[in-house]
């Protein structure tokens, strides 16, 4: 599916994600709501041999995900600045930094919180 889309209109839709911002729509709402923060274009790439599949980077940058800081500014109020260029650091994307930075915005709302992969299980 995504080569399709790649093919036919020159956008790529395959991300790994790393870090989700946890939020909940009212401050009365218990059901958690999560979304990416930095997108990282990657393919699919099939091996003929032994039919397996291997990731690969693909040459795009990793960018944060925009969509979200639009609904934090418009529903919330929330201006993340700092990540316009997204922040780099010696070994390409600064994700530390960016997640300072997000929290730093976030921190007045109750409950909302960065999670990355070392909490959660597969």
């Amino acid at each position: 599916m995504s080569k399709v889309s790649i093919e036919e209109n020159g956008a790529n839709n395959l991300y790994i994600a790393l870090g989700f911002l946890k939020w909940f729509e009212t401050d009365k709402s218990e059901k958690a709501r999560y979304a990416p923060l930095i997108l990282i274009p990657v393919e699919l790439v099939r091996k003929v041999r032994d039919h397996s599949y291997v990731v690969h980077t693909r040459e795009e940058e990793s960018q944060i995900n925009i969509t979200l800081l639009e609904l934090l500014r418009q529903d919330y109020g929330i201006e993340v600045g700092g990540l316009d260029p997204i922040p780099m650091d010696d070994h390409g994307v600064d994700v530390s930094l960016i997640f300072a930075t997000i929290r730093q915005a976030i921190m007045s709302k109750r409950s909302w919180d960065i999670e990355n992969f070392r909490n959660w299980t597969v």
